[in-house]
């Protein structure tokens, strides 16, 4: 009998390969074949098609439970790609979560033969472009892409956490190589918060500006004072919300009317936020949320249910989370006998809208805080403010109010020292 023992090995192997439970498999077979088309274009970006790249096609394809004559097919398509097919790639995966998943799936067959063309790369970055992944996400997918290339698991989790991408387009790949999903999750719970601070942080510190702080009679040991009171919103950007939003839509968390959009919170809805005073687009046939343009990415999502919530679920709805992302030591604190901090010489107030305060208003600062609430020292008499003077009148006339954490992280902001 004429047979190869090695030929049975690799053809046995192969045969073992696939992915269990690939998100290709919940969309339409003619979604599933358009979706294996765009790979076939990737596959041919260098002008040659080699055996290993068309090896990850035929995994997508048992994958899936297709025929796998279905390779030839795709092979053809990638030596002679007719337009209509590519406009209909486009217009079947644009601005849909699972073109995240299909930038992975490009990015893997760019490595199949171990070696990257410029050729590929640019047409990488092209079909990403058109199908109107962010910059953002498209950097995150890279990362997460090196993390599982490199077996690098505890730096992977955070891409598994929605607050990055949409973790149900890539548990896939972590039963693929015999990782537990809810394992790895809970292992590295107090990583992933340190990590999601270090994304954060570059994008909050570029904005801080910083003046000379005293405050006579204090204690602190800062030298620096930021000369705004600041936000965690500020670090929150519509991008960064995005994938957190479609998978709790797609866990059936939220509810979607014409104008707004619900949290369900035991059996109650929530308002999150109103379509119109937010830069996000519901379509309802695909049920996915988009943005209004690729320029709304950066921008801050703003005080509101939406921030809070976000917030809450990623973990940074605390005072700690605001230090890490500024590299601040501390709070600016007033003193018990009326004397408040200053940023060049110049009084500060923590407060300038709101709760009595006007935006000339009175002089305030922080006195003390906890967990859940911050006491706010003012003065009531002195509206105008002290100027260069720092110690708020001593006439009997000062008060004390308190506010929740959670609105001076998120609408007032605290002045931060180091």
């Amino acid at each position: 009998m004429d047979f190869d023992i090695l030929d049975i090995i690799e053809d046995a192997t192969k045969e073992a390969d696939a992915f269990e439970n690939h998100p290709m498999c919940n969309i339409a077979m003619e979604e599933q074949l358009l979706y294996l088309n765009g790979l076939a274009l990737v596959m041919n970006a260098d002008g040659h098609i080699d055996d290993t790249e068309k090896e990850y096609i035929r995994i997508l394809i048992k994958s899936i439970g297709l025929d796998e004559s279905s390779l030839d097919d795709m092979v053809a398509f990638a030596k002679a790609p007719d337009k209509d097919t590519v406009q209909a790639f486009f217009r079947t995966f644009r601005r849909k979560p699972i073109a995240q998943l299909f930038l992975f799936d490009a990015l893997m067959m760019t490595r199949r033969d171990g070696k990257v063309e410029e050729k590929e790369i640019a047409v990488v970055n092209k079909i990403a472009d058109q199908l109107e992944i962010l910059k953002g996400t498209q950097q995150d997918i890279f990362d997460l892409f090196c993390h599982i290339k490199n077996r690098n698991w505890q730096e992977s989790a955070l891409y598994f956490s929605s607050h990055l991408l949409n973790p149900e387009h890539f548990k896939h790949l972590l039963a693929y190589h015999e990782i537990g999903f809810d394992e790895l999750m809970e292992e590295t719970k107090g990583i992933r918060k340190i990590r999601l601070i270090e994304v954060l942080k570059p994008k909050l510190v570029d904005s801080l500006e910083w003046g000379a702080f005293a405050c006579e009679g204090t204690s602190q040991n800062a030298d620096y004072i930021t000369k705004k009171p600041v936000t965690i919103s500020s670090a929150i950007s519509y991008e960064l919300v995005l994938p957190w939003l479609q998978l709790m839509l797609d866990k059936g968390a939220l509810r979607v009317s014409k104008e707004s959009v619900y949290v369900i919170e035991d059996d109650e809805d929530v308002l999150l936020f109103n379509f119109a005073e937010s830069l996000f687009i519901y379509e309802q046939e695909a049920n996915v949320f988009y943005l209004k343009t690729t320029e709304c990415a950066q921008k801050n999502v703003g005080a509101g249910s939406l921030l809070d919530n976000f917030l809450y679920y990623t973990d940074l709805d605390d005072l700690d989370g605001l230090m890490m992302l500024t590299g601040a030591t501390g709070v600016a604190l007033a003193l018990p006998d009326g004397n408040l901090p200053t940023c060049d010489g110049k009084q500060v107030s923590v407060i300038t809208s709101g709760h009595s305060f006007g935006d000339n208003g009175h002089p305030n600062a922080v006195l003390k805080l906890d967990t859940n609430n911050v006491d706010v020292r003012y003065c009531l008499h002195c509206k105008g403010g002290h100027g260069s003077v720092s110690k708020v009148c001593n006439d009997g006339d000062r008060r004390v109010t308190s506010i929740s954490m959670n609105e001076m992280l998120s609408v007032h902001g605290f002045y931060l020292v180091k």
